[in-house]
């Protein structure tokens, strides 16, 4: 699989400069304004990007972070979780790494220090074995974390 780029406006290959009616134009626009999956910046110009099965975009070097493990953290229905519902992923090198990086984005709640402020947690195996997993719910991730 190779990365691809989008040149950069003005260039040989690139959009026009101002606004214009060009369907290329628009599209390599449309497409550089999408967010990166993974780190949820802009996928902009003339930077390496990969586009997912499912038609999500991700920037060749954040796929090169995600080969670091998948840990996913559930919410359910308790209104004082960070959301209610779905889950996030966290890609770190073991759990203690990844139980750091989110309690960095979810702290634990007040009178509870010690415990995740999430209902549950998996590893990559486990996940795979969920209903969430396999998409049988309208549940969603909110957040990648790496």
């Amino acid at each position: 699989m190779a990365a691809s780029i989008l040149p950069a406006p003005g260039s040989k290959l690139g959009p026009c400069t101002s606004k214009c009616q060009h369907t290329d134009c628009a599209m390599t626009r449309k497409m550089a304004a999408e967010k990166c999956c993974a780190c949820g910046e802009l996928i902009g110009y003339e930077c390496p990007y990969y586009s997912e099965h499912d038609g999500r975009m991700v920037h060749a070097s954040c796929l090169q972070d995600s080969l670091l493990n998948s840990y996913y953290y559930t919410f359910g229905s308790d209104l004082a979780f960070p959301h209610c519902g779905g889950w996030v992923e966290v890609r770190a090198s073991s759990w203690e790494e990844a139980h750091t990086k989110f309690r960095a984005h979810f702290p634990d709640r007040p009178g509870h220090e010690g415990i995740l402020n999430c209902a549950f947690f998996y590893d990559q195996d486990n996940w795979n074995k969920t209903i969430m997993a396999k998409g049988s719910t309208e549940e969603r991730c909110h957040e990648i974390i790496i």
